[in-house]
């Protein structure tokens, strides 16, 4: 079930203010008056948005200009402004489509605390078949196996290579009759709202089991960033 947090007024307020004093522009200089529009709006943009990964880039029609992007187990990574934060969703996408041949994405959840919003969400993924190659490089070893019968009676007397090979043959064929397994790889999204706008000014994406997604989590390290 999908869980949304409600609109805080007084921790907005306090929010506000504390900013204020901080020695920022004056409240009347800067308050947006749709403020609580935006972050409802942010709120069902980010949960519809979710749903569509890694086709899209979440939330990209209600974030700053100065949106800023980091993966938490890569502080080495961010990505600031539109087009970078664009780019990675991008990014995403292909180094998606490098180990899996289909993907969809489900939202757990989406809370709101404050000027925060989480979103608990899961890319469920169908693995490229690593079998393909494996049944070629057998065909390709009998082949060669064949031809050196051929070219060299004696090898007809060595061990039981063929044998070896009917069978590795005969495990890939059963392999690959058996339907493919689901991947799952558990996300969680915290975005940070401005105080005064309530639009994203950044995206903490946290990958929930990083030791189980080594290679998404390896192409994702191989993007470019500033």
């Amino acid at each position: 079930a999908l869980v949304s947090g409600h609109v805080f007024s007084g921790t907005f307020a306090a929010n506000r203010q504390a900013v204020n004093r901080s020695g920022r522009l004056p409240r009347s200089a800067q308050t947006d008056p749709n403020f609580a529009v935006n972050v409802g709006e942010a709120t069902d943009t980010l949960r519809n948005d979710h749903a569509q990964i890694p086709r899209l880039a979440p939330g990209l029609n209600v974030a700053d200009p100065r949106v800023s992007l980091e993966i938490a187990q890569v502080s080495a990574l961010k990505f600031s402004g539109l087009t970078q934060y664009r780019q990675f969703w991008d990014n995403f996408r292909s180094g998606v489509e490098l180990v899996s041949t289909s993907a969809t994405s489900e939202v757990v959840n989406v809370v709101q605390s404050g000027l925060y919003l989480r979103v608990r969400w899961r890319l469920i993924m169908i693995p490229k078949d690593v079998l393909s190659g494996a049944q070629n490089a057998v065909q390709a070893a009998k082949g060669a196996f064949s031809d050196l019968q051929r070219t060299v009676p004696a090898v007809k007397d060595l061990f039981s290579a063929g044998d070896f090979l009917k069978q590795a043959e005969d495990w890939t064929s059963q392999q690959g009759t058996q339907a493919p397994v689901e991947r799952v790889v558990e996300f969680n999204s915290i975005y940070e709202l401005d105080c005064w706008s309530g639009r994203i000014v950044r995206h903490t994406l946290e990958f929930r089991s990083p030791e189980e997604n080594f290679d998404l989590l390896g192409a994702l390290q191989g993007m470019p960033a500033r």
